[in-house]
């Protein structure tokens, strides 16, 4: 089995593993029960799976990270170090002092991390790359 799960996809069929619902799940995550359904979906399809059952299984047993998409790799250097200096703590202003770039050209680079890594805030984006490593550390998809 080779399938290439985002992240997000990933998580949601973790915790499907661990028998929550689609609501709790969205409540967990902060997105409608009906995306968590959409990603369970997606899923499936990829992992060949014949049900949501079936594909939480399949990634209960496929304990390697390794298989989830690495989207991280697609942060450049500035966006990396901007989610370093907020999971550090620092605000927009302050890694736009790092950065030497306004805390609007920040916030934009910050929406781009975000959107490679597929989650919805900036403090998951952050966890994210802080857990791999920073963008040049080890490809993997830990959350």
């Amino acid at each position: 089995m080779d399938a290439d799960l985002t992240c997000r996809e990933r998580r949601v069929m973790e915790l499907v593993s661990a028998g929550l619902t689609s609501h709790e799940i969205g409540v967990q995550l902060r997105v409608s029960a009906a995306t968590v359904d959409s990603h369970v979906s997606s899923a499936m399809g990829k992992l060949g799976a014949n049900g949501r059952r079936q594909a939480a299984l399949q990634i209960r047993d496929d304990a390697s990270p390794e298989r989830c998409a690495d989207h991280a790799t697609k942060l450049d250097a500035d966006q990396a170090t901007a989610l370093a200096v907020i999971a550090m703590g620092g605000s927009i202003s302050e890694a736009g002092a790092v950065l030497n770039y306004s805390r609007r050209t920040v916030s934009r680079r910050l929406a781009g991390a975000r959107a490679a890594l597929g989650v919805r805030t900036t403090a998951e984006a952050a966890v994210l790359v802080t857990q791999r490593g920073g963008a040049s550390g080890p490809a993997r998809c830990t959350a």
